[in-house]
């Protein structure tokens, strides 16, 4: 991977590529409120299909991991791993059989909340199952990323703050039988990138001047279940202020923790944090002091790597992939394009191939879900 960058804290090399997604969502602003009024920025054009198309070639150009959008679930378990086989596609125009039927089990779910008895009405992508991302930190919501995720989005202004819930993830997820580092861990990263440091603070006093503090508080008592407006603007926000029980704890416990970074959580506190970047910490800098930030919040949280929020899009975007990506690239800590796309973009990988590595299509032997699979069962077809 050739020379690593060296972490001032412990003067040892990163040892793995950082894993980078574009995070996105179907909204103006995003993580940033406000900034729909910068000139620079084009979310207010999320409606037309040419932003996403221009966005993906964007991602692509830098050889970005994937296109993070939040708040989207998919199939799982049996319908994907446990209905078609392989070879159950036979594209046979001479009989007019797409696929064969006897290769195409009948899956007979009974569960808590609903229930089926149905073939899968799609056949299996390389992957079967997505690739599986989880966000929460909660008791319950450890558990269960333990248990399914293959990675975990996770959110705090402080690395100190996201080391112990790594820990007892991997913890938990050791006790399942699952390999503890096969969990990704990805955290809310927000660069403001320039060639030279006074280009990327310009940047940032430029994207100040539009940001909206209150768009910023109405986030956060969104996340928290905290009214904001009943409490004291220099009064500590506690956990107690949450008025609804079922919120994301993980956020909530993201903003009432404190830190060397972060001592105290007011209203103020959270206005000027919360308007740019939201949930997550903002590096400011050149490209350089952009990477070392990284590698220092991998190394501290034993993160492996990040869901990039942006400021203004596709600004943002842009400056990762023609500043950051080389730098990275540069340090041995980013795949170059062809080690992630395949030769001359024929031999394409998963989203699961790009973490694992090449040939990982289907879920981990180690993870629960592989044990649906149709090709690993040894129940007989008459059976069925």
């Amino acid at each position: 991977m050739g020379s690593h960058q060296q972490d001032a804290a412990t003067s040892q090399p990163l040892k793995k590529y950082i894993l980078l997604n574009a995070f996105d969502m179907s909204t103006i602003g995003h993580l940033s409120p406000g900034q729909w009024k910068n000139p620079k920025d084009k979310s207010d054009t999320k409606r037309d299909l040419e932003y996403w198309i221009e966005l993906a070639k964007l991602l692509e150009r830098g050889g970005i991991n994937a296109l993070f959008l939040a708040d989207t679930y998919g199939g799982y378990d049996t319908l994907w791993e446990g209905s078609w086989s392989d070879n159950a596609t036979i594209k046979n125009a001479e009989t007019d059989e797409y696929f064969d039927p006897n290769l195409i089990r009948t899956i007979d779910h009974r569960g808590k909340f609903f229930s089926l008895s149905s073939r899968h009405i799609c056949s299996p992508s390389p992957q079967r199952t997505p690739f599986l991302f989880q966000a929460g930190t909660s008791s319950a919501g450890s558990q269960f990323a333990a248990t399914h995720a293959e990675a975990i989005f996770v959110s705090s202004h402080s690395p100190k703050v996201l080391a112990p819930k790594v820990a007892n993830i991997r913890k938990l997820a050791a006790s399942l039988g699952r390999d503890p580092q096969s969990i990704k861990f990805f955290a809310t990263f927000t660069p403001i990138i320039g060639a030279t440091e006074e280009e990327a603070q310009a940047k940032y006093e430029e994207a100040k001047k539009y940001a909206s503090t209150i768009g910023g508080l109405v986030l956060f008592s969104g996340w928290t279940g905290v009214d904001i407006s009943k409490i004291p603007i220099d009064r500590d926000i506690t956990a107690e202020d949450s008025l609804e029980a079922h919120k994301i704890r993980s956020i909530l416990d993201a903003f009432t923790t404190t830190s060397p970074d972060i001592p105290k959580w007011t209203p103020r506190v959270v206005a000027e944090k919360a308007s740019i970047g939201g949930l997550g910490p903002v590096a400011v800098g050149t490209p350089a002091h952009v990477a070392d930030e990284m590698v220092k919040w991998i190394t501290e949280a034993d993160l492996d790597g990040f869901n990039l929020a942006y400021v203004t899009t596709p600004g943002t975007f842009e400056d990762v992939v023609d500043l950051l990506i080389p730098e990275l690239r540069q340090r041995g800590l980013y795949p170059e394009a062809a080690d992630q796309t395949g030769s001359l973009y024929t031999d394409r990988l998963t989203a699961r191939e790009k973490v694992y590595g090449k040939g990982q299509k289907g879920l981990r032997d180690d993870h629960l879900g592989s044990a649906y699979n149709i090709e690993r069962s040894h129940t007989q077809w008459a059976e069925w």
